[in-house]
């Protein structure tokens, strides 16, 4: 029906994985959280700060889900900011152990 020469093959390849890539990236980014969230992050240490992040952050970190990442901005709300890490073993649903295992990824300004 449609005969293409070498080289308009060679743009429809190129337009169609240029659409593609597109999508994908359209994909991902619906999909990724709002950069705005990404401000409580100190790119020096590569932590979150515990004290600036909101629950869609929160869930990143190993171990948090939606409940236990409510239950910490809670627990700010209520007793104010949170003074050193080990404070967030009074949150119900983080133990001592937890609260270790989460040092590595969080900080407290």
């Amino acid at each position: 029906m449609f005969e293409f020469n070498r080289q308009e093959k060679r743009v429809i390849i190129f337009l169609l994985m240029l659409m593609l890539t597109g999508q994908g990236i359209t994909f991902f980014c619906k999909r990724s959280i709002p950069c705005k969230t990404f401000a409580c992050v100190n790119r020096d240490l590569g932590k979150i700060d515990i004290n600036a992040a909101e629950e869609d952050v929160l869930v990143i970190l190993p171990g948090i889900g939606e409940k236990l990442a409510r239950r910490i901005v809670d627990y700010r709300k209520e007793r104010g900011q949170i003074e050193d890490i080990e404070e967030l073993a009074a949150v119900k649903g983080l133990s001592p152990a937890r609260v270790e295992r989460l040092k590595e990824y969080i900080f407290v300004r």
